[in-house]
């Protein structure tokens, strides 16, 4: 009877982590060496195997179906949960404010999370504004939080002309609302912890001062669990659920 019910538990265990595996299948899920990351990927063109993240938007869609943005964006993670991203337009303590909303650039050159202006026109329609309506640039932030506590072990940006950042370019980025420091604006994912980043919210903003020009897009996040994930501790239990099995069947051939 306890062969039965660990040979049953066992069959069940399986069957989640099956589901868990085939959930997985639609994340942006990532190995280099021993590290597992998803790439949470805002740009265009699509990748095989990593999916576009295009969020459901908290607001009006002010780029009428062009691009995506609005007062905030809400994206799926595998190891983050609910990524809520929004912007603001003060973060370099710039005295004329405007009204920031979230743009994603889905053209299909590189792009990805920006930050836009808002204003009211002359007929009381509130529309984008700016020569440069999407980046990040100088005043602009842009926050990414997470449901839960994430590592992050790699970004992506983009110059705001859609071409590659050049390694020696910087940004600033703030962990949970704590002090601003500078980072690479390289593409990079990195096995190297000590380089990692954990948190719960990632802002960003333009380094440098307000006669700095540099402006770009955040094209991914790359991200693991800040803790051991759910599926390892899964595989743990059925490998002492095999190990339990295998001695309670040598128990019960030893009685006959």
């Amino acid at each position: 009877m306890q062969l039965m019910k660990i040979v049953r538990l066992g069959g069940t265990l399986g069957l989640a982590l099956a589901a868990m595996g085939a959930g997985a299948a639609s994340y942006g899920l990532n190995t280099l060496g021993s590290l597992h990351y998803e790439q949470v990927r805002f740009y265009n063109p699509p990748v095989v195997g990593d999916p576009l993240y295009v969020g459901s938007l908290a607001g009006t869609d002010y780029c009428a179906g062009v691009d995506n943005c609005g007062s905030s964006m809400s994206f799926n993670t595998y190891y983050g949960g609910t990524l809520k991203a929004t912007a603001s337009d003060d973060a370099n303590g710039v005295i004329n404010k405007t009204n920031a909303v979230v743009y994603q650039d889905l053209s299909p050159l590189l792009g990805g999370l920006g930050v836009g202006s808002t204003t009211v026109d002359t007929k009381g329609k509130t529309v984008l504004t700016g020569s440069n309506p999407d980046e990040i640039n100088w005043g602009d932030a842009l926050t990414l939080t997470f449901a839960k506590t994430v590592t992050v072990v790699g970004f992506h940006f983009f110059d705001g002309d859609h071409t590659l950042t050049n390694p020696g370019e910087t940004a600033m980025i703030s962990i949970d609302g704590g002090a601003w420091n500078t980072i690479s604006l390289a593409s990079y994912v990195t096995a190297d912890k000590s380089k990692w980043l954990t948190g719960k919210s990632f802002s960003f903003k333009v380094s440098g001062n307000k006669n700095c020009y540099d402006d770009f897009y955040l094209g991914a996040i790359k991200i693991t669990s800040a803790i051991p994930e759910p599926a390892h501790y899964a595989l743990m239990m059925a490998g002492l659920l095999c190990v339990g099995g295998v001695s309670a069947r040598r128990r019960a051939q030893g009685v006959r």
